[in-house]
């Protein structure tokens, strides 16, 4: 059985922001030189391509995502989980954690809008401070859900 503590965790959400917000900086740089925005972003591909190389087992999935779980959604904070994919809509993927207590909403490209269902990905982004209702069907209560932003969803 693998075990990690709180503080472990929290280095592994703070990976997951510090490549969300390099890879962003890269996208939107804003006022920032052009040289450093494009730094940035290949430092964060260089993190993020070292990460997919490394293989998961299942009692890391289990161990991570007891305190991606009980993470409190607060915007900015990072997440880092091992998610899987249980819903989608046009541009969006719905997203459980674990055992299913938490969901979240991410937004993606073509490229990742027809992830198969029930499919596992690693997860690096932030907490945002959008929450949208969100229906399951038609005829559904809605039900909240963050949006975290991400640039990285890695299949597992």
């Amino acid at each position: 059985m693998i075990f990690i503590i709180q503080e472990q965790y929290a280095v592994l959400a703070q990976l997951a922001a510090g490549v969300t917000l390099s890879k962003h900086v890269e996208q939107h740089r804003g006022d920032i030189p052009e040289d450093a925005a494009a730094a940035a972003g290949r430092m964060a591909d260089a993190l993020v391509t070292r990460l997919s190389a490394m293989e998961f087992r299942v009692e890391q999935y289990e161990a991570v995502n007891r305190f991606a779980e009980d993470t409190n959604e607060k915007p900015g904070e990072g997440f880092f989980a091992f998610a899987v994919v249980v819903g989608r809509g046009p541009g969006f993927l719905i997203l459980q954690v674990g055992g299913g207590r938490k969901q979240v909403l991410v937004r993606v490209g073509p490229a990742l809008a027809n992830a198969d269902p029930l499919s596992r990905w690693l997860v690096l982004g932030v907490y945002s401070d959008q929450v949208m209702q969100v229906r399951s069907s038609a005829d559904a209560e809605p039900q909240a859900m963050r949006l975290v932003m991400m640039y990285y969803m890695l299949k597992t």
